[in-house]
Formats: structure tokens, C-alpha cells, sequence
């Protein structure tokens, strides 16, 4: 019998249409390369220059090479302790508060009822609400004067005079906790959302035929198969509530007496109030170090507990 033969260059034009496809793609990742590197590896290598030297604000172009000194000096500072601990229990409390609310909330909106549709577009709207926006608000709403928490207290008659919420260091702390969580939690909302419409219908109707209550199906059942999902949920939430600023800074500026000096808005005080530029980027360093260390070992503890 002949044997077939293959058309000779068959499989040389194959490796060129190969190279072809592989030099486009390498084309259309270009603009993708250019923007990180303009907006993302620039300022974070011109941020470790600085944290290595003692500059002005306004003489950024001047500055003292004090090597690790800054670093050095960040690491003896009690203030960079202290607002490190002010920092992790902001982040730990409101990832928890936006989690436990983001949860609830799609439970209830993953259920069917008449205008399911309006209130999956409507729990999004602190999510849209600009945060500068939603400070003034807040900040009206808990006006010692003028806010509406005080007259209402005052009429039910619990308080006898205005309480000036955002000028006591504890109540201060709690309203930003507050505000960050109706925040988040919408961002919570969607992404457990749709972790929960992926998972099988038929798998939640047996345990119900088989006797088990709304908690054990919760617990056994959609919490477990929401693994993956809370690694995101939990990542994103950590990740913009660590390095969130504009809202602390704009409602109370790192006060009252330091009640919520966060580690990012010391840096923005050390930078544009001190104008000490070089040891702003150190603590910018510090914040990026922590929060790349406390991921990576969050995904780690993940990945083995999936394993075993």
C-alpha cells in the first residue's frame, strides 16, 4: 500500500503561523506593559529612592542619603507602633463588620421576591456614592450642632446635650469603622452573590429534604463551597481598608488625640504637613511590605487547608 504523505511545509507554515500569533499577543500586551510601568513600577521605584535619603517637600530634588537610617528610625518610632495597632484593629473590625453585613445581604438577595432586580441596583449605591461625598454626610450626620444623631437622641430623651461624636477619640474611631463598612460591605454583597448562584440548587434541596435547618445548610453546605470566594472577599476588603485614607483624613484628619491615625494617614500628614518626604516613603514602603507579607501568608494558610 501507498502511504499517505503530508504536504511537505505543512508543518513549518504551522510554526510560523504559531510565531505569528504569539508576536500579536505580545503586541496587545504593550499598552498593558507601558501603563504599569508608568503608573506602578516608576513611582515605586522612585519611592524606595527617597526612602533612602532625607528630603524636604520642598526641595524634592535635594536631600540627604541616610541610607537605611530612615528605615531604622521607622522601626524605633512609637508613633509608627501605635498607628500600626490603630490600623490592624480598624482593618480587622471593618472587614469583619463588611463581611458579616456583605454576607446577610446576599443571602437575602440570592432568595426570590417581587423587585429582586431593584434591590440588587440599589444595595450598590454606597459602593458608587463618591467617598468624599459620603464623608460630608456622615460628618452632618453626626454634627454636635446640626446632626440629626444628636436631635433625635435628644428627643427620645437619652442624651440631655449634644454629644460631639467626632471630637471623643472612641466614639470617633467607631463612627470610621461605621462609615468604612457601609462602604465595603456592597463590594462584599456582589462578590458572595455570585459565589452563591454557582452553587447547585439540587445539593441545597437535599439537605433541606433531609431535615436540615437554614443553619446547618449554611454552615455544612454554602459556607464550604464559598472557600475561594471569601479568599477574595477577604483579600479585597483587607487590601482597601488598610491603605484607605481620603476617608479618615477628610473626617477627622488622624484625630481626635490620635484615636485614628492609620499608618496611610500618617503618611499623608508626614509628607504634606511635616513635608518630610523621605520619611513618608519609608512608611509607604512599610505599608506595602506588610500588606504584601500578610496576603502571601493568608493564601498560604488557604491553600493548605485546601489541601489537607
Amino acid at each position: 500500500m501507498e502511504r499517505s504523505r503530508r504536504p511537505s511545509g505543512t508543518g513549518r507554515s504551522r510554526s510560523v503561523t504559531r510565531q505569528g500569533i504569539g508576536t500579536i499577543q505580545a503586541l496587545f500586551l504593550i499598552p498593558a506593559a507601558v501603563i504599569l510601568l508608568t503608573f506602578i513600577a516608576l513611582p515605586l521605584g522612585r519611592s524606595v529612592q527617597l526612602s533612602l535619603f532625607d528630603v524636604n517637600l520642598l526641595r524634592p530634588s535635594g536631600g540627604t542619603f541616610v541610607g537605611l537610617g530612615n528605615y531604622g528610625e521607622l522601626l524605633g518610632d512609637k508613633d509608627f507602633w501605635r498607628s500600626f495597632r490603630i490600623t490592624v484593629i480598624y482593618t480587622v473590625a471593618t472587614v469583619a463588620c463588611a463581611y458579616v453585613f456583605g454576607m446577610v445581604t446576599a443571602l437575602l438577595l440570592n432568595r426570590k421576591f417581587r423587585f429582586r432586580w431593584l434591590a440588587r441596583i440599589l444595595i450598590i449605591i454606597p459602593w458608587a456614592i463618591p467617598e468624599v461625598v459620603a464623608v460630608m454626610i456622615f460628618k452632618w450626620i453626626f454634627d454636635a450642632q446640626f446632626g440629626i444623631v444628636n436631635h433625635l437622641l435628644m428627643q427620645l430623651h437619652i442624651i440631655a446635650k449634644p454629644i460631639a461624636f467626632l471630637s471623643d477619640p472612641d466614639y470617633a474611631f467607631l463612627i470610621v469603622i461605621g462609615v468604612t463598612t457601609w462602604l465595603e460591605y456592597p463590594l462584599a454583597t456582589l462578590i458572595l452573590l455570585a459565589g452563591l448562584q454557582t452553587i447547585p440548587t439540587e445539593v441545597v434541596e437535599s439537605a433541606s429534604i433531609d431535615g436540615a435547618g437554614s443553619i446547618r445548610r449554611f454552615m455544612h453546605i454554602t459556607f464550604p463551597m464559598l472557600r475561594f470566594v471569601n479568599v477574595v472577599v477577604f483579600v479585597l476588603l483587607t487590601l482597601d481598608t488598610f491603605r484607605r485614607t481620603t476617608l479618615i483624613y477628610t473626617m477627622t484628619g488622624g484625630g481626635p488625640a490620635g484615636a485614628t491615625m492609620t499608618l496611610p494617614v500618617w503618611t499623608y500628614v508626614e509628607a504634606f504637613g511635616n513635608y518630610s518626604l523621605g520619611y513618608a516613603s519609608t512608611i509607604g514602603i512599610a505599608i506595602m511590605a506588610i500588606l504584601g507579607v500578610g496576603t502571601v501568608f493568608y493564601l498560604v494558610r488557604v491553600n493548605r487547608g485546601g489541601d489537607a
